[in-house]
């Protein structure tokens, strides 16, 4: 049996060193070890020689085009193309397009409506355009219903004695709708506003004293070949002197207030005198009419007014100035004629409509015509930055053929002036006017505000102008009046 390891013995002396063994296997290799500090920077070298330039690159250029709404942008957008100008013109041409560079910048998305924003001020007022091409006539609408009757017109004349209407006496006319359609203008059916008056003209100097005049015969005797006729005042004899029968009068009689003379073969002189059988037909309605001769009325006398025209409108206003006034409507023209007619016989009558921003246009009787007058001038618009430049009145409308008046210019102003014009007065009937011409509008101080209106006129004058004004956002000026319709007037 092995005993316990006994302690250990005293070192010995070292031994006489052995033979170098054979070399071991090369061990793993280490871990490296850290960076070493910099070491001082060596003397610069020598610089080398400069190479050769390279060729001249070429310009990048970019194209855009407007892209549609489709596969690169939803809601279309812009289409960015870019390539090299090889053939250095400028221009990004089809063959210098690079594919893969070419973007898009699309559009968004439509959003949601936003709110009204409010209001802004309202704009200077343009400049008038042309007048577009007319337009297509529309069908014709159906037919409306009849209108009830109209009333007829009726006119009475009596004597005026001299006075506050009329200095040296004359012919009242008055006028209204036979409401009651009994032939007769009565009281009630008055209207005192048409009311005119035919005045006579001033009394003239004394003439020369005349031949005794014979009256109507109220006896008729004979004393052998004479025959006198008497009125209890003076007398008229017829001398018998040959007693031939074929060739003298020999009957003499009165008949309804008609005095006959004749023989036994013809009568020398029809419807002398008649007394009780005359009349007046007035048309102031405008339209057409058939006027019919009363029995025994063989002459007549006609007086035609034509229409009157309107006056012209005043100018706008777009500048701290005045505008034009409008000119004043011509008055339409006037004839009086003396016809023979036979009785029953029926004659056209045509009364003219006065102008509304128009000429009037023409009445007649038959074919004799007094013509309409011309509708005035409208003034100078006042246009935007024109301070220092005059602007005119609207012209003057002529008046109808024959013996109408035209109407009166309207005034314009100065280059500073600060008043709009005032319209031209409407022209009246040279030769006889029973109507009143319209007056023009008073021209406009007041910035902003709009024109004065002319005056409408009556029975064949011309209507007023309108006034110019002043402004500075297209202020219009004043309206012109209308012109007086025509009249024909048969008395007999």
């Amino acid at each position: 049996i092995t005993g316990a390891t006994g302690a250990q013995g005293i070192q010995g002396l070292q031994g006489v060193a052995g033979a170098t063994g054979a070399q071991g296997p090369i061990g793993l290799t280490g871990t490296t070890g850290a960076t070493g500090p910099q070491g001082i920077q060596g003397v610069a070298g020598t610089n080398g020689t400069n190479g050769t330039n390279g060729a001249d690159g070429k310009n990048t250029i970019a194209k855009t085009t407007i892209e549609a709404a489709g596969a690169n942008c939803t809601t279309g957008g812009i289409k960015i193309e870019y390539g090299l100008d090889a053939n250095n013109n400028g221009t990004l041409d089809v063959s210098e397009v690079n594919a893969t560079l070419t973007k898009y910048i699309c559009n968004g998305a439509v959003g949601a409506t936003g709110a009204q924003g409010t209001q802004g001020a309202t704009g200077p007022l343009g400049l008038t355009g042309a007048t577009g091409p007319q337009g297509i006539q529309g069908a014709a609408g159906s037919n409306g219903t009849n209108g009830a009757d109209g009333k007829n017109t009726i006119a009475k004349t009596t004597t005026e004695s001299a006075g506050a209407n009329c200095t040296t006496g004359g012919v009242k006319i008055e006028y209204g709708l036979d409401a009651n359609n009994n032939g007769t203008l009565d009281v009630s059916e008055i209207n005192a506003a048409l009311t005119k008056y035919v005045c006579n003209g001033a009394v003239g100097s004394q003439g020369i004293q005349g031949p005794p005049g014979v009256g109507i015969p109220q006896t008729i005797s004979q004393n052998g070949s004479i025959i006198t006729l008497s009125d209890n005042g003076g007398s008229f004899s017829l001398n018998d002197a040959d007693n031939n029968p074929n060739n003298e009068i020999q009957l003499l009689n009165i008949s309804n207030d008609t005095l006959y003379l004749s023989n036994s073969n013809s009568v020398y002189l029809g419807s002398l005198i008649s007394l009780n059988n005359h009349g007046m037909k007035n048309y102031t309605i405008p339209g057409n009419y058939s006027f019919m001769v009363p029995n025994n009325v063989n002459s007549i006398i006609v007086e035609i007014w034509g229409a009157g025209g309107s006056g012209g409108n005043g100018g706008l206003a777009s500048d701290f100035r005045g505008s034009g006034g409008g000119g004043g409507g011509g008055s339409g023209g006037y004839r009086k004629l003396l016809l023979n007619v036979t009785p029953n016989s029926t004659h056209n009558v045509l009364v003219g409509s006065g102008g509304e921003n128009s000429s009037g246009s023409n009445s007649s009787f038959d074919n004799y015509i007094s013509n309409g007058g011309s509708r005035g001038g409208d003034g100078q618009n006042r246009l935007f930055n024109t301070n220092g430049i005059s602007i005119s009145g609207g012209t003057a409308g002529a008046g109808g053929n024959p013996n109408g008046s035209n109407g009166i210019a309207g005034t314009g102003t100065n280059g500073n002036g600060n008043s709009g014009g005032n319209g031209g007065k409407g022209g009246s009937i040279s030769i006889i006017s029973i109507g009143t011409a319209g007056n023009g509008g008073t021209g406009v101080s007041t910035i902003g505000q709009v024109g004065n209106n002319g005056t409408n006129a009556d029975f064949g004058c011309g209507g007023g102008g309108g006034s110019g004004t002043v402004g500075y956002n297209g202020v219009l000026g004043g309206n012109g009046g209308n012109g007086g319709n025509g009249a024909v007037i048969i008395s007999w």
